[in-house]
């Protein structure tokens, strides 16, 4: 379960593959996104899971603080939220609220410093976590990401993140054996 959470907010980032060039690219690309909103950002997500027969479609709201802290709140098809900080991921469901220590993580530590690199653009932070592939024409842009370090079992294995212009419209986490997800943003060029 933490897992699974956890994957969902290391939402974001880039890293330059080797060469001094492809950093100054990453670098560039990074200076022409808009910065993240400061209110909630509506969105609709898809889960697969090795469980399922099919994925399931969640809607809800997304908000991410310039320090990094992140919440999202399922509205749809039921109730559900997820903040989480540099230090602890809590997680509230059915009445019950459930609070993660990842202060000890250094895995936890380094993911959300690259949530945070990517909301400052900053690609140097970010290369130190990802390694990233970015693909732009004039359909729009797509960054894949790969952690550096390997997470483990049910980890993030790529980070998928897509959008035209300034703007993000799709992210995806895969965990391999099956296991993604993928928020859309409908409402993300309003």
């Amino acid at each position: 379960m933490r897992s699974r959470w956890l994957t969902l907010l290391l939402i974001v980032a880039a890293a330059a593959q080797a060469g001094s060039d492809d950093v100054e690219r990453v670098a560039a690309f990074l200076a022409t996104l808009a910065p993240a909103p400061e209110g909630a950002i509506p969105f609709v997500e898809r889960r697969m899971s090795a469980l399922l027969m099919e994925p399931i479609e969640v809607h809800g709201e997304l908000r991410i603080d310039r320090d990094g802290t992140i919440d999202k709140r399922i509205v749809s098809p039921t109730e559900e939220r997820v903040q989480i900080t540099a230090h602890t991921l809590t997680l509230e469901r059915q009445g019950k609220r459930r609070t993660l220590d990842l202060a000890g993580d250094a895995r936890w530590q380094a993911f959300h410093a690259g949530i945070t690199a990517l909301m400052n653009r900053d690609p140097a932070a970010l290369e130190r976590v990802f390694t990233v592939m970015l693909d732009e024409d004039s359909h729009g842009w797509t960054l894949e990401l790969r952690p550096r370090v390997s997470s483990g079992k049910n980890m993030v294995t790529l980070i998928s993140v897509s959008g035209t212009g300034a703007t993000l419209l799709r992210l995806r986490f895969d965990q391999g054996a099956g296991e993604w997800q993928e928020m859309m943003f409908p409402q993300a060029g309003t």
